[in-house]
């Protein structure tokens, strides 16, 4: 029985760590026509499967795990000097929300502030509120991200 547990636990961390490679490879996260079923497809697998392993492995949902990837470089955008003129909007944008509406509705749901909000926070209010996030997120990002 231990023996089994053990089989899952590395085929789901493997699968895991493939849908982190694969998500992270040209931010892919970013294309709004990322959708749980096309990753799914890319990575020869059903869309429900993918689901639950990752469910049971991070516990989040595939759509959440995709949500998180955005607002986690919604926050690096925020904060960026270049990217300072941009408006809240276009960032979303970039980052694969579909529209300003999902953007803040989205950012604020697993922020706790609204983008306005963080941006206009100083760097330690927004270096502690990154960390708070990322501290809450189960598989913390395992794969590194082309920051």
């Amino acid at each position: 029985m231990y023996y089994k547990k053990k089989v899952w636990v590395r085929r789901f961390e493997r699968i895991h760590q493939q849908f982190m490679e694969l998500m992270m490879d040209g931010k892919r996260y970013a294309d709004p026509e990322c959708t749980p079923g096309k990753v799914a497809e890319q990575m020869g697998l059903s869309a429900g499967y993918l689901t639950t392993v990752l469910k049971a492995h991070t516990g989040y949902s595939l759509q959440r795990l995709i949500y998180l990837l955005r607002a986690r470089e919604a926050c690096r955008l925020l904060r960026s000097d270049w990217a300072a003129e941009w408006p809240t909007e276009m960032i979303g944008l970039r980052c694969g929300f579909a529209s300003r509406q999902a953007f803040h509705r989205i950012f604020r749901q697993e922020m706790g502030v609204t983008p306005l909000q963080f941006r206009k926070m100083t760097d330690e209010e927004a270096r502690l509120c990154c960390q708070a996030f990322e501290d809450g997120l189960c598989f913390r990002f395992s794969v590194r991200a082309n920051s």
